[in-house]
């Protein structure tokens, strides 16, 4: 498991604006810091994650804070987020590591949100948010309606967003395209007994791209256009400059024996690139002590088709080249499978009249990626973690 201070680049500084979060992070976590006013009442929570597989690793620190008055009529809630990343891109597809190019990137994430209660039942929420990186910004925002219904036995809800993306490159050349996405979202949860509760959601959304790179590409990526098995030249990668998708999903959380839960989902997923994947994921929660202590181990399949441009070598005729319209080396792209297997531990602190909950957690997963129609990278292993501090006052 490779997440050592040193993955984050070869230039020292890069470990000072880390550190200095981390212990922002820490500072803010601390019991004494969660005091708050007394009319108001909210939570803090900080978090470190880390990512590391063979070509990428990533640290990322981040803080989220909720505060609004005690009658839960308003409640106004926002994050921060910093990744560090460090790692390698292909750029050829015959010679994976020779074509590889090192980067080191640092991506700010900030967002706000709000919602409002104008009874009990129902609440409106809105939010915005905001992230940056060197070749790469995003300003979203989004609008919800929630209501519960029959007794409070169900929550509908639905919510519309709208994100703009600005994708360019952290060089000299002057490339940069627009992506503009709406989504719509539906989800309904019902309880439909004392231990058993069912959740369905559905999600679509609707992407526009620009037409030299389209939707999704890797501008740093060039694919290799061969004939009779050389390569002729290299074309920039690019993708359709349309995208719409669609997603189901339904989950059952039961409860079984004392202080258990069982957690069972399936989500099928389309879209207009003719990618069709499967992902079920199965989870087992336990309690102890009053529910101070709590352990979850999950697990997760998913297989992903490959989209209908994806090529495993792009042919041309040697006397009159053509460039394919869409070509890719995105190997995600090509079709996936994988498995997650990982666990969970949650410990509650005991609290004061004034700070109501502090919860230390530690988090851990296994991934294996494999790639069936990707020869010259068949399979990924990552390792994904981190801790948090929650707490409520």
């Amino acid at each position: 498991m490779r997440l050592q201070l040193t993955s984050l680049g070869n230039d020292p500084s890069r470990t000072r604006p880390l550190a200095t979060v981390l212990l922002f992070v820490l500072l803010a976590a601390w019991p004494g810091a969660a005091v708050a006013a007394e009319p108001a009442a909210g939570g803090l929570s900080t978090r470190v994650d880390l990512y590391a597989d063979e070509w990428i690793t990533v640290v990322a620190p981040s803080m989220e804070a909720v505060v609004g008055p005690r009658d839960g009529r308003v409640s106004v809630r926002g994050h921060y987020t910093v990744d560090v990343v460090s790692g390698a891109t292909q750029v050829m597809v015959p010679d994976a590591t020779s074509s590889a190019t090192h980067f080191d990137d640092v991506r700010h994430e900030a967002g706000l949100d709000a919602t409002f209660r104008p009874r009990p039942e129902v609440a409106i929420g809105g939010g915005a948010v905001a992230s940056v990186e060197e070749d790469y910004t995003t300003f979203a925002g989004s609008v919800s309606l929630a209501g519960e219904l029959f007794g409070r036995m169900a929550t509908g809800r639905v919510s519309y967003g709208l994100s703009v993306e600005e994708a360019g490159l952290a060089t000299d050349d002057p490339l940069s395209e627009r992506t503009v996405q709406h989504q719509l979202d539906l989800s309904w949860v019902h309880i439909l007994g004392r231990r058993t509760t069912l959740t369905a959601l559905a999600t679509g959304s609707w992407a526009s791209c620009g037409e030299v790179l389209g939707c999704q590409p890797g501008p740093y990526r060039y694919v290799p256009i061969t004939a009779g098995g050389v390569v002729q030249f290299v074309a920039r990668e690019r993708h359709p400059d349309r995208l719409g998708r669609g997603a189901i999903s339904l989950r059952v959380a039961q409860g079984i024996g004392k202080g258990m839960a069982l957690h069972a989902g399936y989500r099928l997923y389309g879209d207009t690139w003719r990618v069709v994947g499967h992902t079920v994921d199965l989870s087992l929660s336990r309690a102890f002590f009053g529910e101070r202590l709590i352990l979850k181990a999950r697990g997760r399949f998913t297989e992903q088709g490959p989209v209908a441009f994806w090529r495993e070598t792009y042919e041309t005729d040697a006397d009159s080249p053509t460039v394919p319209a869409y070509r890719s080396i995105d190997r995600e792209l090509s079709g996936v499978r994988n498995v997650l297997a990982g666990g969970r531990v949650e410990w509650a602190l005991p609290a004061g009249p004034r700070l109501l909950r502090l919860t230390f957690n530690v988090r851990l997963d296994h991934v294996w990626y494999w790639y069936p129609h990707f020869p010259s990278y068949p399979r990924r292993n990552a390792w994904i973690g981190g801790v948090g501090v929650d707490s409520d006052f």
